[in-house]
């Protein structure tokens, strides 16, 4: 029987209005996404909601069934002030580690999300990491023959794997040349993970067939970077795909719209705390 790989939803990347995080969490509340990364990365100096809020939506979507990760950065808030470790433990979840500087506050005193910022350039790099207290290791692929390459040498890892797909990187002729860029026989550019502007000139890409060449190599969870809030439809239509739920060449669903206002709330609420 074969492994039912999982979805997740990385932390915002890009400032966003308060209304836009908190209708953006209610769909993924609504979503069938199975993992949640809470945090800014770009943003993390200033955040638009705060660390108590974030904990609030957390825990909201925790109540929704979703697995729910805090992501953090040595640079940010959440790691800056001297209670750090203590919140980290306390706030009953597994936590990112954004960058080296987190990496070092969390090895070896937590278990941990490896992110695609930590430097992991082979197996023994990543034995080390699981060694650390790793637990799953994000790759940080430029496409999808990179990322088959590391799958390689990250075969037997006592960790999950997780790499970032459909999202829109910048791909140079030098890292992804349309005409080199091959893998098994077939241009890896018709997989996930690898926006080369060539790629349309090859059809449309076979989701399935690459989804499943992921699972075999060993990936389990495939991350979406939401770049918009739209993008929760995006990451509902790939929750379907690895389901099954819907097959190849039929039109992609539009999902994971919110109606409740549910983090909204929890906004609210935890703002009276």
């Amino acid at each position: 029987m074969q492994t039912l790989m999982k979805v997740s939803i990385a932390p915002l990347p890009a400032c966003w209005s308060r209304d836009a995080v908190t209708n953006f969490y209610d769909a993924v509340a609504l979503s069938s996404v199975d993992i949640v990364y809470i945090g800014n990365v770009l943003c993390s100096s200033r955040p638009v909601v705060q660390r108590r809020e974030r904990l609030a939506i957390a825990r909201e979507l925790a109540s929704s069934g979703k697995e729910v990760v805090l992501s953090v950065r040595r640079s940010s808030e959440e790691v800056a002030a001297d209670s750090a470790t203590k919140w980290i433990r306390e706030s009953g979840f597994r936590i990112e580690a954004g960058d080296a500087n987190s990496l070092a506050l969390l090895a070896g005193n937590a278990s941990f999300v490896a992110g695609p910022e930590i430097p992991c350039d082979g197996a023994s790099t990543l034995r080390r990491l699981v060694e650390w207290g790793a637990t799953r290791w994000v790759m940080n692929a430029v496409c999808a023959g990179d990322a088959m390459q590391a799958l390689k040498h990250a075969r037997g890892a006592a960790c999950e794997i997780e790499l970032p797909v459909l999202h829109r990187r910048q791909v140079s002729d030098s890292q992804c040349p349309i005409v080199n860029c091959v893998h098994g026989g077939e241009s890896i550019c018709r997989l996930m993970g690898c926006d080369h502007a060539g790629r349309a000139q090859l059809g449309p890409p076979d989701w399935p067939s690459g989804i499943d060449r992921l699972r075999v190599g060993g990936v389990s969870i495939l991350r979406v970077v939401p770049r918009t809030p739209r993008e929760i439809n995006l990451a509902q239509m790939l929750s379907e795909l690895v389901r099954v739920e819907i097959g190849a060449g039929r039109q992609l669903p539009v999902g994971g719209r919110a109606t409740g206002g549910v983090m909204r709330s929890a906004l609210s609420w935890s703002r009276k705390k």
